[in-house]
């Protein structure tokens, strides 16, 4: 896709912005559990998935390693909130017995996604020097455009639990939505409980899993 060509980058360079990319995911997703309990979880949501899909439009705009890599670093933190504020608004919305189908079907994207991300780059080859634009450049314009267009509507429409006004709820339908939210044992909170932090770490089974 002429990549190395257009940043005058090199193997080993294009190695390392992958890798920061990945190790700062893993730091920022501490942080981003902070801010998930600040801010309703759909606004927030939204707002990483814009600022997700802007920096991968930016991504167009590099020259050299040090931008790629500054990009990316940026990617890891918006990146990190995306599935933890899907996980979070499943479990504080359906019962225990149907989170288990939702969190499969969506780990199952991870591979579908890669078929078609790789049927898709396939496809964008033949947009070479399009507009003066090489294939890797196209390819980052529609993924940014796409992914802003799916923060938008994160923000705007997507409800941040069972009670969301969205829903329009009857009185009998919120009784029922009150008995699944029970069901679900899942509670909310404003504040981070560090004791919730620290029993996963003295559960044995955890422990092995991990």
């Amino acid at each position: 896709m002429n990549l190395f060509e257009d940043t005058s980058m090199n193997g080993n360079e294009f190695n390392w912005a992958g890798s920061l990319y990945y190790a700062d995911y893993l730091l920022f997703l501490f942080l981003n559990q902070y801010f998930m309990h600040r801010f309703a979880l759909s606004k927030y949501l939204g707002l990483m998935l814009i600022f997700w899909g802007v920096t991968l439009g930016c991504t167009v705009l590099v020259r050299n390693f040090q931008q790629l890599a500054a990009l990316r670093f940026m990617l890891g933190f918006w990146e990190s909130a995306a599935m933890p504020c899907v996980w979070m608004i499943i479990s504080i919305t359906y019962r225990r017995r149907e989170q288990a189908l939702l969190f499969g079907l969506i780990l199952s994207t991870y591979a579908f996604g890669g078929v078609i991300g790789g049927v898709t780059g396939y496809g964008f080859l033949n947009l070479n020097d399009v507009y003066g634009l090489s294939s890797w450049k196209w390819y980052t314009i529609v993924l940014g455009v796409t992914t802003v267009i799916v923060g938008l509507i994160t923000f705007l429409f997507m409800p941040d639990n069972a009670k969301s006004r969205w829903y329009r709820l009857t009185p009998e339908e919120k009784e029922i939505v009150k008995e699944r939210i029970q069901d679900s044992a899942v509670i909310q909170e404003s504040e981070i409980n560090f004791e919730h932090i620290l029993d996963p770490l003295k559960n044995y089974d955890f422990i092995v899993f991990s």
